[in-house]
């Protein structure tokens, strides 16, 4: 006989707030990958920030007038899409860090409650500020925008951190979404499946997503987004494609306690999740993979035994593997008619159960085993509204029917 286990879970401090987040899962220089700093703060006079509305760049519109704003690389009016900088400040020190752009939900109200949720995209290597391997927009992949050396093109037409083809894979997708949600509020059920009513944010590295750092740059810039607007911290997504769908598993690797669900597309590579030992950690977050079967770079095999890897850790995987497309899925993935439904149903307080299984086992008595992310400062499990005595960690094993 099987007996069914219905799902709720109190988590203390049932909002992942980042204050409420464990500090060696921001700062940790012994994680088996090496260094984690995903720090919006090093000390009282050295911190990072975000200047809205500029985008940091060596355009001219006259001689000694910088620009201040993106150069146009899309094929559609990106305009409603705001534009803004990552900055680090040093004592006098002043340093630029990464471009992006962003967009607010139709009639933001900074007093709505639970909050709206939010999309973090990464996009590909073609979509850079600078460098595609050694196909540079100016330079080499070593130049540095704050040193300027050799000194940057000053035409305004020139595509040197351009701070806009990062939207040209899904930004029109994605705005078209806001833009149907209209008024309504994230949890209103009459929400057309294919409308997402949140934030967007649309990073742009300099050279491609190959240097961790850069990713961690990605993750400051969303996390003071969240410090700044209404964003619910239950309600955070990331996907991206190609090195983008790459940098998504590096992102998860970082920060698992942040992530409700992740959508790696044509991703070339899993992030090193399974040789650095994170696959058990990883595979809490609920994971959309897309794969083209005709691709080269990942083969499908590849992209297979990842999640064969993550689902034998417990992973509730969902995977599409379109038969007659090769690298570029992203189209594809995007008209997919529950994208945007699909990625509004996960939420961070909703416990994982391992393997998607919340069946009880009379006959050999095993248990279902569910949990959340590792990282908050404590956790407290109940069943059917009573504490269980000494269930304080992430994860529980529950042996009996009942709505935990």
């Amino acid at each position: 006989m099987r007996k069914i286990v219905g799902l709720w879970v109190l988590l203390i401090a049932s909002v992942p707030a980042f204050a409420q987040v464990d500090t060696s899962f921001i700062y940790n220089t012994s994680m088996p990958y090496g260094t984690l700093d995903l720090r919006i703060a090093k000390s009282p006079t050295r911190y990072y920030y975000l200047q809205e509305g500029i985008t940091f760049s060596f355009r001219e519109s006259a001689p000694g007038v910088k620009t201040n704003t993106y150069r146009d690389m899309t094929s559609w009016d990106s305009s409603p899409y705001r534009q803004g900088n990552l900055r680090e400040k040093n004592g006098a020190s002043d340093l630029f860090v990464m471009n992006y752009r962003y967009l607010l939900p139709n009639n933001y109200n900074a007093s709505y409650e639970p909050g709206y949720p939010v999309i973090i995209m990464f996009h590909g290597l073609g979509e850079r500020g600078n460098c595609w391997e050694d196909k540079c927009y100016w330079s080499t992949p070593g130049w540095n925008p704050n040193t300027n050396s050799p000194p940057a093109p000053v035409s305004a037409t020139h595509n040197l951190m351009n701070n806009d083809h990062n939207l040209l894979h899904g930004g029109l997708k994605h705005l078209t979404a806001v833009n149907l949600a209209g008024s309504k509020l994230p949890n209103d059920p009459t929400l057309p499946a294919n409308a997402f009513p949140g934030f967007l944010i649309f990073p742009q590295n300099l050279n491609g997503w190959a240097q961790p750092a850069r990713i961690e740059d990605a993750i400051r810039i969303l996390r003071l987004m969240i410090k700044k607007y209404n964003i619910d911290e239950n309600r955070v997504y990331i996907h991206g494609l190609s090195n983008g769908g790459g940098a998504v598993f590096q992102a998860i690797k970082r920060a698992p306690w942040l992530f409700a669900a992740a959508l790696p597309m044509s991703a070339v590579n899993n992030g090193g999740i399974i040789g650095d030992g994170m696959t058990a950690e990883v595979s809490k977050i609920p994971l959309w993979v897309f794969q083209g079967a005709k691709d080269t770079n990942p083969t499908p095999s590849r992209t297979y035994n990842t999640i064969k890897s993550f689902r034998e850790a417990g992973a509730d995987i969902r995977y599409n593997l379109y038969l007659n497309l090769g690298h570029g899925t992203w189209n594809t993935a995007y008209n997919e008619p529950d994208f945007f439904s699909w990625i509004l149903s996960k939420r961070k307080y909703n416990p994982h159960v391992y393997y998607g299984n919340p069946v009880i086992c009379n006959t050999n008595g095993q248990g279902v085993r569910i949990s959340f992310s590792n990282g908050f400062p404590a956790y407290q499990w109940q069943q059917d509204g009573q504490v269980i005595a000494g269930a304080t960690q992430s994860q529980y094993i529950a042996n009996t029917p009942g709505t935990y």
